[in-house]
């Protein structure tokens, strides 16, 4: 039975009843129960895992996306975001600012100093920093840390926003794609990363 006196980890609201399900994307067993706050409208799910249970999954059921040498990984991946240029580019010049959101392309020129939490195995991370940006990764599984040593020669750090401690105004963009819904208290992770960005910075 769930827990009826659980609050939203966003808002503090109260959650419905819930829809328990199986995870059918990357195989994680057993079955999982997902409440809506009946204030904020998030989806949540309940019981919230412990930490320690998030940090194995992301090294024992890596979803294909997210392994290096895929199709969805690189080639089907690049060949998504040449169509989307192409698109915006018949829609007019005007959509210049909506090309940049697709592609998470800083407006800070190089070499401003660039965190991305949740970096997999580093491949945005390579690209930046070939492009003279001085970047630091967070990412939660150790598989994918040491694929990012391996391919691209990436020191990425294996900790969550909490234990990796850095220092306020510590970079001048960070970036944080398809990652709060996989954060254990999102609401903590939205308060930590302005504080690490510099005057300016800019959170992608």
């Amino acid at each position: 039975m769930p827990n009826m006196d659980e609050r939203c980890c966003l808002c503090s609201g109260a959650l419905e009843e819930g829809l328990s399900c199986r995870d059918m994307l990357t195989e994680v067993p057993g079955e999982f129960l997902y409440r809506m706050c009946m204030d904020c409208g998030s989806l949540v799910q309940s019981p919230i895992p412990e930490q320690d249970f998030l940090n194995r999954c992301y090294d024992e059921y890596q979803p294909a996306y997210q392994k290096p040498g895929t199709a969805m990984s690189q080639g089907l991946a690049e060949r998504a975001v040449t169509w989307c240029e192409l698109q915006i580019y018949r829609l007019g010049a005007h959509f210049t600012d909506c090309l940049k959101t697709v592609n998470l392309v800083p407006s800070i020129a190089p070499p401003a100093s660039i965190l991305e939490v949740g970096c997999s195995y580093g491949e945005r991370l390579h690209r930046l920093r070939n492009r003279g940006y001085a970047v630091t990764g967070l990412e939660l599984s150790q598989v994918s840390v040491e694929e990012a040593k391996r391919l691209y020669g990436l020191d990425i750090i294996c900790a969550t926003m909490a234990n990796a401690k850095f220092a306020a105004s510590s970079f001048d963009i960070a970036i944080f794609s398809m990652v709060l819904e996989h954060v254990r208290v999102p609401a903590a992770a939205i308060v930590e990363l302005p504080r690490l960005l510099k005057p300016g910075g800019e959170w992608l």
